[in-house]
């Protein structure tokens, strides 16, 4: 094949070349610094960096279970899955969210890397530092860097993707088309909605192959067909295929269903299309808002709305439905809508549906982010200058437009978010890199110059714009920040300041979603259970579908011994959630608590079918077959949950009472008794540790020791005022004093 002439391409003299490299290497070098400021900062001071929220805590939960080897879970992937398993290879081998914070920061500054030198090599020296500066400058690529998400390693894969299109471009070979359908594949798996580009991908590698065949060699006449290999054009959308094809063959081992990547399109559609949709995330109801069960209410709303199976591809089917029927009722509604979202994209720069590093930085949570100080709205109009012109020959600046319009096409469809975005960010630098470069050049004309000055100032103009009309207004966002902070002090206990930042979010947006379940929650944590109640009914009230709320709502009536209301919440929130392990339990315990011995089993039982690893099941199961004289089954549930929790000293007293004493211990079993005995009474000054300790010594043949600690026993409870006790534990010693062990009546 020969060389396509058409492909632009900068060629630099070599002085231009030799300080390129200096100047890139100091930009890099500042940029590292800074980001390091910022990090230690940020881990210092800034509560999100250890709590995690909504994805960022889905990713890493997913991630603890790919290092502990489940790599095949039970539904399809909700998320892009090629970051949750390079997480769980960083934890495998002990890394901790620092590591990933630092592996985040390596990635953006590669990624500045690798835009400089595939843009030099389109633009210029001169457009490449800038657009590595631009890119370095850049406060959401720095701040979503701090974050436990796929951001950090979309751009990388993005400028990949395009380099290996314009090298392909330069001479399109089946190896290079390969390359350029691998990367776009590895980017699908961070960003899904790449994948739409690999059709356009095939289609553009076939023009630009036909085009440099039109360089005929000599003994090709004018007149004749040049005959253009379709093969390459193809290699590289199988290529792209193949790449993705773990994916979705991962989703076919779990759910028997054929998702090429993610199941959550649908619900992401539905989302962003309906009424009340402002072109940013608007809930829909019935479905949570955080990740880990938005996609089990989504089930259960289809199954509810039209009793089919509930498969995930007709799920998924079903709330594009939805949206596109808003599309079709209400087509001046969704045009209307469409415009908005487009004018997000343009000029959106506080708005995120979880993070708002704006505010965190204005607020001082992160005061350091002024080091990256320029919004990426400032970009978009000069990057859009430079676009314009390079739609005037699309086969040459096909990669730059395929990956600016991909992120663009994704907010227009589904909802604007910073992360949305933010895979066209990369360029975004480059093409106003381009227009600045315009702006301060000699060879683009007097009026060429005036537009990229106009299109430069454009940005922070229509930042100030909307200031004055309050579009993207910061106090909404406050609220977001206000209801994270008070979740992150509700991780750590400290409720009384979990309730100033609840209270705060309601004030700042009296219906922000979750805010007032929170509050109540924390309430009751602290005691404040009259104070609780009200705040719960109302939430209640304002969305009985909310499974949390009415969940805590069960909780506050249980604390209040309103047992038949409680349950009635508990149990409409089960129904809801029917995949929840812990709600299954509230109604076990509330059934306990009435004496429905023989129903709350079963919700315990049902309890650890869905999650094995609740050891609070595992307890209260074990109280009850304990209460009933089972004490094959209670001690079977007791050493499940000290398998779960061998820290739990509580838990390792029961099984070490029950080990000691019941009448059918093995050897093995008092061993073990002993064992976990001497371990939770170590130094205990409470007399039922002692107590333990000495039946297992007891049920060991170790007699005088039985008795010497049995008597350390008495004495505390003597002390303590606990005259019914110290009785029990008196009969017990005139056991051991006579050599004989303690054992629990033989019950059937």
């Amino acid at each position: 094949m020969g060389i396509n002439r058409s492909a632009h391409y900068h060629v630099e003299p070599p002085a231009t070349l030799r300080w390129f490299w200096p100047a890139l290497v100091g930009i890099v070098a500042v940029a590292a610094i800074t980001r390091l400021l910022v990090l230690t900062e940020y881990l210092r001071h800034n509560p999100l960096a250890t709590h995690l929220l909504q994805d960022a805590a889905t990713y890493w939960t997913w991630a603890e279970k790919i290092a502990g080897g489940e790599l095949v879970g039970n539904q399809p992937f909700f998320s892009a899955p090629l970051y949750p398993y390079i997480l769980g290879l960083l934890r495998a081998v002990g890394g901790g969210l620092t590591s990933v914070y630092v592996l985040q920061i390596t990635l953006d500054l590669v990624t500045a890397v690798l835009l400089a030198t595939a843009a030099r090599a389109r633009f210029g020296a001169g457009a490449g530092l800038l657009a590595a500066a631009l890119f370095l400058l850049l406060i959401e690529p720095a701040s979503f860097g701090l974050r436990v998400l796929t951001c950090s390693l979309q751009l990388p894969l993005v400028v990949l993707a395009w380099r290996a299109m314009i090298r392909g471009q330069q001479r399109p070979t089946a190896a290079r088309a390969a390359v350029a359908g691998g990367t776009l594949g590895l980017l699908a798996l961070t960003h899904p909605p790449a994948l739409v580009a690999l059709p356009a991908l095939g289609l553009w590698w076939w023009w630009t192959a036909r085009a440099a065949g039109a360089c005929r060699p000599a003994d090709v006449s004018a007149g004749d067909a040049v005959q253009v290999p379709a093969g390459p054009a193809a290699l590289a959308v199988l290529s792209g295929l193949l790449v993705i094809a773990p994916a979705t063959l991962h989703n076919y081992m779990a759910c028997g269903e054929f998702i090429a990547i993610s199941a959550q399109g649908g619900v992401t559609f539905a989302a962003g299309n309906g009424p009340g949709a402002d072109g940013t995330y608007f809930r829909l109801p019935g479905v949570s808002r955080d990740r880990a069960t938005q996609n089990e209410d989504a089930r259960r709303v289809y199954q509810e709305a039209t009793g089919g199976p509930p498969s995930w591809r007709a799920v998924n089917r079903y709330f594009y439905d939805r949206g596109l029927s808003f599309w079709r009722d209400r087509p001046a509604a969704a045009a209307a809508l469409i415009a908005r979202k487009a004018y997000w994209f343009l000029t959106g720069r506080l708005y995120d549906d979880i993070y708002v590093p704006e505010i965190e930085r204005s607020d001082g949570l992160s005061p350091r982010l002024w080091l990256m100080p320029l919004p990426t709205a400032w970009l978009i109009p000069p990057a859009l200058l430079a676009a314009a012109a390079w739609l005037r020959r699309p086969r040459t600046w096909l990669p730059e437009l395929l990956l600016l319009t991909v992120p663009l096409l994704v907010v227009l469809v589904f909802w604007y978010s910073a992360r949305y975005r933010l895979p066209a960010v990369p360029l975004l630098a480059v093409a106003a890199a381009v227009t600045a470069t315009t702006a301060v050049g000699k060879g683009g004309g007097r009026r060429r110059r005036v537009a990229a000055v106009v299109a430069i100032l454009l940005g922070p103009v229509l930042s100030l714009v909307n200031r004055a009309v309050g579009f993207d207004a910061p106090e909404p966002r406050r609220a977001q920040l206000a209801f994270s902070l008070g979740w992150a002090a509700t991780q750590t206990g400290r409720y009384d300041e979990a309730t100033q930042w609840f209270r705060q979010c309601l004030r700042l947006s009296p219906h922000f979603p979750s805010a007032a379940a929170n509050l109540g929650a924390v309430l009751l944590a602290r005691g404040a259970v009259d104070e609780a109640v009200p705040v719960l009914e109302q939430a209640a009230q304002a969305d009985p579908r909310d499974a949390f709320v009415l969940n805590q709502l069960g909780r506050v009536y249980a604390a209040r011994n309103q047992l038949d209301d409680a349950l009635r919440c508990f149990e409409a929130a089960a129904r809801l959630r029917p995949d929840s392990a812990e709600m299954q339990f509230d109604v076990g315990v509330t059934l306990a608590r009435a004496a429905q011995t023989d129903a709350a089993l079963e919700q315990f039982q049902a309890a650890i079918q869905r999650d094995p690893r609740l050891t609070r099941a595992h307890v209260y199961a074990a109280r009850l077959w304990l209460a009933r004289g089972d004490l094959v089954a209670g001690v079977a549930a007791l050493r499940a949950a000290n398998a779960l929790e061998p820290e739990n000293r509580a838990v390792a007293l029961d099984l070490a009472w029950f080990l000691a004493t019941m009448p059918t211990a093995s050897p093995e079993d008092r061993a073990t008794a002993l064992r976990l005995a001497r371990s939770a009474a170590d130094q205990s000054a409470d007399p039922r540790p002692l107590d333990v300790l000495a039946a297992a010594l007891a049920a060991n043949g170790l007699f005088d020791e039985a008795a010497t600690t049995i008597a350390r026993a008495v004495d505390l409870a003597d002390r303590g005022g606990r005259t019914e006790l110290a009785e029990a534990l008196r009969q017990r010693l005139e056991l051991y004093r006579a050599g004989r062990s303690f054992t629990l009546p033989n019950t059937p």
